[in-house]
């Protein structure tokens, strides 16, 4: 599996296996494209959390604790397999994330170069308290062409959700948003009913 290291990473990490919850049968036909946001979180894509056995994954925990997206309904639970070769751009860090967001961003604010976060200090005064640049965001749609994924880690998220002046608010958890079908294996496991914490298989 082809996951974009960090430049100062020892050891490869391979993706394990993700867990995908819809309203609907997962169908891969019905990927719809991403589309950029004013946030840097795309519309579009599925979207998937690395799956553990007791609590399925940290998505299902942050939306059982806040009685999120799930509430009154019955979702579909599959575990998917990337397939060997798909390309995916892991943020493990702030150092990843902004790499990434130097190479694919927009910035209608600003027709200036990409500003690392490092040198705001430098030229904070040249705008008087308004930087324009610090508002670039990720442009999805341009990962999308050269990437089938981006993973978040845990640590990813933790140095990136409230980052200044470029974070990735509205990435609640450890996830990855994946552009297009990149799988070798889908495999069902039930409904999720009124606790989300436990399969309940098909026909139980």
């Amino acid at each position: 599996m082809a996951v974009v290291e960090r430049r100062y990473s020892a050891c490869p990490t391979i993706l394990p296996h993700q867990l995908w919850l819809g309203r609907s049968p997962l169908d891969p036909a019905k990927i719809n494209p991403v589309t950029n946001t004013p946030q840097n979180k795309p519309f579009g894509g599925f979207w998937t959390s690395t799956y553990h056995e007791t609590l399925m994954s940290d998505w299902v925990l942050f939306s059982y604790t806040n009685e999120t997206y799930w509430k009154g309904t019955a979702l579909e639970a599959w575990i998917v397999t990337a397939n060997p070769d798909a390309r995916i751009y892991r943020i493990d860090g702030y150092y990843d994330f902004e790499e990434l967001l130097c190479r694919y961003h927009v910035n209608p604010a600003w027709n200036g170069p990409f500003i690392p976060a490092k040198r705001f200090s430098e030229i904070y005064s040249l705008f008087c308290g308004e930087l324009p640049m610090g508002k670039a965001k990720l442009d999805f749609e341009a990962i999308s062409r050269d990437y089938d994924a981006v993973h978040l880690t845990e640590r990813g998220l933790s140095e990136t959700k409230y980052g200044y002046p470029y974070n990735l608010i509205g990435w609640d958890v450890e996830s990855t948003i994946w552009f297009r079908w990149s799988f070798s294996r889908a495999e069902y496991l039930g409904n999720l009913c009124t606790n989300p914490l436990r399969i309940v298989a098909p026909g139980s």
